[in-house]
């Protein structure tokens, strides 16, 4: 006996872009990362440094690693290192390369940042190169290079969307269901006080399952504080 079977390989390749999509309320539903605020600022860097012996200079590249930001408020800092890989010829014709590493370090303000939470944010930074100067007499390099710093805030939010099947493929999370319900806890505790000034409770570690059509939503614990007088 002999068996053929075909077999069908499909590779999507994916990677994440921004799109402009415009809003339908008679569209599909989907659950996406909205940009809710950008900003960026722009820096000029300006460098000297002595290279011993060089005559011609042949080369810089210059390349920003490490970028990372933390949010204070409606403040993004950001910081990064830029490397400098530089190649010149001596006077005798032998070539030689030097690599430098600086610090950088800005901040963009994105109005209302602050006060939004479940707010994810991205940074970027890009150097381009405005002029290099050498001074075979001295040895004496000056780097130029314009700097950018970008940060965006995006927001996980359920849009309502057009869809066009001449338009562009995108692979996004459709929203397929939804539900709520609202459960009372109540618990008796016994304090020393005669008066409640404050209470709050938060929930930690929450997860969900799937099962027979239903989710089954799990909270590990609930933690209350408050400030009470005797």
């Amino acid at each position: 006996m002999i068996q053929k079977v075909i077999l069908l390989l499909d590779v999507v390749v994916t990677r994440p872009i921004q799109l402009e999509v415009l809003e339908d309320p008679a569209g599909r539903r989907i659950k996406a990362d909205v940009n809710v605020g950008s900003a960026e600022t722009l820096q000029f860097l300006r460098q000297e440094a002595t290279l011993p012996g060089a005559h011609v200079l042949k080369i810089v590249r210059a390349t920003v690693v490490d970028v990372r930001c933390t949010q204070g408020g409606d403040n993004v800092f950001i910081q990064g290192g830029l490397t400098k890989f530089i190649g010149f010829e001596t006077e005798d014709g032998v070539v030689q390369s030097v690599e430098e590493r600086v610090a950088l370090a800005n901040f963009v303000n994105i109005l209302g940042l602050g006060t939004r939470s479940g707010v994810t944010v991205t940074c970027n930074i890009t150097a381009v190169d405005v002029g290099n100067t050498l001074n075979p007499a001295t040895g004496q390099l000056v780097t130029r290079f314009l700097l950018t710093f970008q940060a965006q805030a995006f927001e996980v939010q359920q849009i309502t969307v057009r869809e066009d099947h001449e338009g562009m493929l995108i692979k996004v999370e459709a929203l397929i269901g939804e539900g709520e319900k609202q459960v009372l806890i109540e618990q008796t505790k016994t304090l020393a006080a005669i008066k409640i000034t404050n209470s709050v409770a938060q929930l930690r570690r929450v997860s969900w399952i799937i099962k027979h059509g239903k989710a089954v939503v799990q909270t590990h614990g609930v933690m209350s504080r408050g400030n009470y007088g005797i």
